[in-house]
């Protein structure tokens, strides 16, 4: 069990990573919701205006809630949701069991891009 109370001192950037993590491991395993509660609320809490502010849902549930509704997301999906790097977010998914698949499409232009969806989602 990971200890959550306040006597524990971390640094900034460590809520931020374990709000991440512990949002990853708490769509696996329920238990660990309470975990994430807290480190999201430290998160939220340490924010400044021009830094994630108003964006308490971290960046890999908000691909996760997408991709399990049966919606598909792009790089410029990713961006209106203030995901820069979604490569990046899809593989730390991916490394948590989730089966996301690409599949290459091309636009009015005829220029290619990715396009990610979850494997058996809705």
């Amino acid at each position: 069990m990971i200890q959550t109370e306040a006597t524990l001192s971390h640094t900034d950037d460590e809520v931020f990573e374990m709000a991440e993590f512990t949002c990853l491991v708490a769509t696996k395993v329920p238990e660990w919701e309470p975990i994430y509660r807290h480190f999201t609320t430290e998160a939220t809490g340490l924010e400044s205006p021009g830094f994630k502010k108003g964006m308490p849902v971290s960046q890999n549930m908000k691909i996760l809630t997408m991709l399990k509704s049966g919606k598909t997301i792009t790089r410029l999906i990713a961006m209106h949701y203030g995901i820069m790097n979604l490569t990046a977010r899809i593989s730390e998914l991916r490394n948590f069991g989730y089966d996301i698949r690409c599949r290459m499409k091309k636009d009015a232009e005829g220029r290619e891009y990715g396009e990610f969806y979850l494997e058996g989602a809705a």
